[in-house]
């Protein structure tokens, strides 16, 4: 969420998802739901539209192309084959993951509100992105020899 400009503090995100189920997101432009247990929300959800639901468990989603269980139930067969050509000319990453560096430097650039970035920032934030990086590395038991 850091391209958003937006500082999850994973602790209360773990908190809210047990609790309720779910946890809100929300910048200037958007408020993001991200259910996590949507069996707990499933018959609300269904009551709010007005078509069919189609749920798909996680591994089934990402299995082959991701989406084409859902992909398949909501096209004729005529129309997921027209897709799959299409879609497989389209091999351009267009929400690339950022560096672990660009997302810690983007997470404290909106914690101390400084807006964009400058040098003057940049070198501001360098021992702190460091030391967080650091604490990452070793937290997840990498070695380097």
């Amino acid at each position: 969420m850091s391209k958003h400009h937006v500082s999850i503090d994973f602790e209360t995100m773990k908190h809210c998802a047990a609790e309720r189920g779910c946890f809100y997101v929300s910048n200037k432009a958007y408020n993001f739901i991200f259910v996590l247990d949507f069996p707990r929300f499933e018959a609300r959800f269904s009551r709010s539209i007005s078509g069919r639901l189609i749920t798909v468990d996680f591994d089934d989603f990402v299995k082959g192309s991701i989406g084409d269980p859902i992909f398949r139930q909501i096209l004729s067969e005529q129309q997921f084959l027209e897709f799959q050509k299409i879609r497989s000319g389209d091999a351009v990453v267009r929400n690339r993951r950022l560096s672990d560096f660009l997302v810690e430097e983007n997470y404290l650039l909106t914690a101390i509100g400084a807006g964009e970035k400058t040098i003057l920032t940049r070198l501001f934030l360098l021992p702190i992105i460091w030391k967080r990086l650091r604490k990452k590395i070793k937290d997840s038991n990498i070695h380097f020899l």
